[in-house]
């Protein structure tokens, strides 16, 4: 880095991939092969990235934020399901869809006009194919996989199927691509039995190689969190992990098990040590023998501030409670901030402020906020996601937690 400028180049050989770029706690993902090139203007301070691209990959580099949502059509046959008796219908309007999105994909140009290279085109195609195919399954899982009455134009799968006969490396990767590829594993009688253990089974037989290991790792980490108790997870965890072997997704799934059996009901919570705006450090632990509604929000943060007075009117309702403590926890960057920001917005809720807070976030993944927890008495996490405090759920928590 000289004069806040960097530059990198290589000879090596780069498949087409996306490549993060971390700076700090911020991070920027590059659509990326070999031959191309990237001219990057960032602008950045405390809360956010402002950057400024310049490559001839612009447009796929657009084009990456965009998301292959069905039209309004064929997503009103979805949700309101007009079809579920007329399967004719049903593949007519997916079919018009998976056109219509194809000529949409073949005509894109960024804001300078600039096409999408063939690369990448193809890789988003093959996700529109995935999509469809997935489609198709959950019609036939809803209505009927035995009767050919409901089964799907030959032609139209055969074009769906084609687009995905060989897969790119960034498809190969893709968490929807790898969920198709596990639910063709099962047959239906598999479905009605136990599904996550045949599925187990079916995976182990097939060849040692990378793709073996990113369906075991997507099948691992998903029956994991789906376990209640960590001595059951913590079991299939040991009975399976020595047959993934590529070592990064052992990594993965390593902290993978550690963040679910550090975030489940019942594990006990860090005894964070905060800042009141008085400057004087209290700990969480003062609120032991009560049930502690904690609200993680920042002075930048829209929808927290959206929510704060909500959060207040809970905190008034449930006031009488002794065994219920609500208190609000800045993660800001900027003690001054929030400091300022309570000055203009006074508050009947402790409020404090947490130092190194991206330390705290990073080993729960709270990758979003307002973000609402509850500790219990003993100071054990009840609730890491609770639900908002405008929800009606929260109230229904509450209500089986308050004590007179």
């Amino acid at each position: 880095m000289v004069n806040n400028t960097f530059t990198w180049s290589t000879k090596e050989k780069l498949p087409l991939d996306e490549y993060l770029i971390e700076i700090g706690n911020k991070k920027l993902v590059l659509v990326m092969g070999s031959g191309d090139w990237f001219d990057l203007n960032l602008k950045f301070n405390n809360t956010e990235m402002v950057t400024y691209i310049k490559s001839n990959r612009k447009a796929d580099q657009v084009y990456r934020e965009k998301q292959d949502s069905f039209g309004r059509d064929f997503t009103y046959v979805l949700d309101d399901q007009p079809y579920n008796n007329e399967p004719d219908k049903f593949y007519e309007a997916a079919q018009d869809d998976w056109n219509k999105k194809k000529r949409i994909l073949n005509g894109f140009a960024d804001p300078s006009n600039n096409a999408l290279s063939e690369e990448y085109k193809t890789y988003r195609r093959q996700l529109m194919a995935i999509n469809y195919l997935n489609e198709i399954s959950n019609y036939r899982k809803m209505t009927s996989w035995k009767d050919p009455k409901f089964a799907p134009p030959k032609a139209f799968v055969d074009d769906l199927n084609a687009n995905i006969s060989k897969p790119s490396l960034l498809l190969s990767k893709n968490e929807n691509y790898l969920q198709f590829k596990l639910d063709h594993l099962l047959t239906d009688k598999d479905q009605s039995v136990n599904a996550d253990s045949i599925l187990f089974v079916k995976i182990n037989r097939l060849p040692q190689g990378l793709e073996k290991d990113r369906l075991l790792s997507k099948h691992l980490a998903k029956t994991m969190e789906l376990q209640t108790d960590s001595l059951t997870r913590n079991k299939l965890f040991a009975g399976e992990i020595n047959n993934v072997k590529n070592i990064d997704y052992r990594k993965t799934l390593y902290s993978k098990l550690e963040q679910i059996n550090r975030s489940q009901k019942g594990a006990v919570f860090p005894d964070l040590a905060f800042l009141n705006d008085n400057g004087k450090t209290v700990n969480l632990s003062k609120f032991r023998g009560k049930y502690v509604v904690i609200d993680l929000w920042a002075t930048w943060c829209a929808p927290c501030k959206q929510i704060r007075p909500v959060f207040e009117a809970r905190n008034n309702q449930y006031r009488y409670y002794s065994n219920i403590q609500f208190i609000s926890v800045s993660v800001d960057e900027n003690q001054s901030k929030w400091k300022n920001y309570l000055k203009t917005k006074p508050s009947d809720i402790p409020q404090f402020w947490l130092e190194n807070a991206e330390k705290v976030l990073s080993m729960y993944k709270i990758q979003s906020i307002p973000r609402f927890i509850i500790i219990d008495p003993e100071g054990k996490i009840f609730n890491l996601n609770t639900p908002f405090p405008d929800e009606d759920n929260f109230v229904e928590i509450l209500d089986k937690l308050k004590k007179y």
